[in-house]
């Protein structure tokens, strides 16, 4: 079963990526801008998304087989592996990160979709510590 669904996950995401990306296509007729900037762009917003395929080869579970305590623990995992991989792509937080900050979220993010519970923790772990340091440090900008 995962097997078909990696093939099916990337046959759906070609809509994205060059040189097919349709719907780049079909929104850059909308807003009139380069299709290939816009299939660009929206290949690394999505990039997280490239991952999920190779986590369904990896952790069983989510593909919801498995007990229902493997299936959530590997959804909130993996969505937070997700999350910790698109900030890590934008390299953005609240203000511009460093690259050694990016660098170290997407490898929590990465090791959040370890099938292991123990560095998924870790790498949850590490990231939101990295995610509470630059909310502490954060400077807000007072408007004039």
């Amino acid at each position: 079963m995962p097997a078909q669904l990696f093939l099916f996950y990337f046959a759906v995401m070609s809509a994205l990526t060059p040189p097919v990306a349709v719907a780049a296509y079909a929104a850059s007729a909308i807003a009139n801008a380069n299709p290939l900037q816009i299939a660009v762009n929206a290949v690394k917003i999505a990039v997280g998304a490239f991952v999920v395929p190779f986590a369904f080869l990896f952790n069983n579970a989510l593909v919801l087989q498995g007990t229902p305590t493997e299936i959530a623990l590997a959804f909130v995992f993996a969505a937070m592996g997700l999350a910790f991989i698109a900030t890590a792509t934008e390299a953005f937080l609240w203000r511009p990160l460093h690259w050694a900050k990016s660098l170290w979220l997407a490898g929590c993010g990465l090791l959040m979709l370890v099938p292991d519970s123990f560095i998924a923790c870790a790498a949850g772990a590490g990231g939101l510590l990295l995610l509470a340091y630059e909310f502490r440090n954060k400077k807000v900008n007072a408007l004039p």
